[in-house]
């Protein structure tokens, strides 16, 4: 997009008092308006749906989820993780449930305890964390924990100049879920609010 050239003609360059300072005015505001219109243009949009999963859980993603499975290593015995992601522009929004065969509150705080250290484990730095109540499809809510991090991935020379994530984990029953996001840059507050505050359990 070409800026409009405000000049007169050289025969005309001569304004009233205070005129040249009001036109190099407007001249800024239309090139920090060019600006905006074309970062507004290069932004990709976040197309949310909300996606229930028969693990017992609702969460909103900004894009179609791809599908993943991963076995993780809790207490020295192997438990699959399946995983729902969408990648929008270098972001990764996430979700993940572990299924405990013999569920129990000491399972599932273990499972919950091992998925903590990894996520600060692979950023190489320690975690904000604070408490949080997850709601449930029938009212009322279950308690949880966000987990803020910035850090960079395992073997950066420079940890804190790298990722940012932030993850919730709750525990339910025979589940515990992970919902993490993880982008190069702070993530926008209006995308984390919808994503983690969308969390639901049944």
């Amino acid at each position: 997009m070409s800026i409009p050239d405000f000049r007169a003609p050289a025969a005309a360059r001569r304004f009233p008092r205070g005129a040249a300072a009001l036109l190099a005015r407007a001249r800024a505001c239309l090139l920090l308006a060019v600006a905006a219109a074309a970062a507004v243009g290069c932004s990709p949009a976040l197309d949310w749906r909300t996606l229930h999963s028969d693990a017992g859980y609702t969460i909103d993603l900004p894009a179609r989820p791809t599908v993943d499975a991963r076995t993780v290593e809790i207490g020295g015995a192997p438990l699959t993780m399946r995983m729902q992601a969408a990648h929008v522009a270098g972001a990764v929004f996430a979700v993940g449930t572990v299924t405990l065969p013999q569920p129990s509150e000491a399972g599932r705080r273990a499972v919950l305890e091992a998925l903590r250290a990894a996520l600060a484990r692979n950023l190489r730095a320690q975690p904000v964390v604070r408490e949080v109540a997850v709601p449930l499809a029938a009212g009322g809510s279950t308690p949880g924990v966000e987990l803020t991090i910035r850090g960079g991935p395992a073997g950066s020379s420079q940890a804190t100049a790298g990722k940012t994530m932030v993850a919730r984990l709750v525990a339910r029953g025979a589940h515990v879920y992970q919902a993490v996001a993880i982008a190069d840059t702070p993530l926008p507050a209006e995308a984390l609010d919808q994503f983690l505050g969308s969390l639901k359990l049944d």
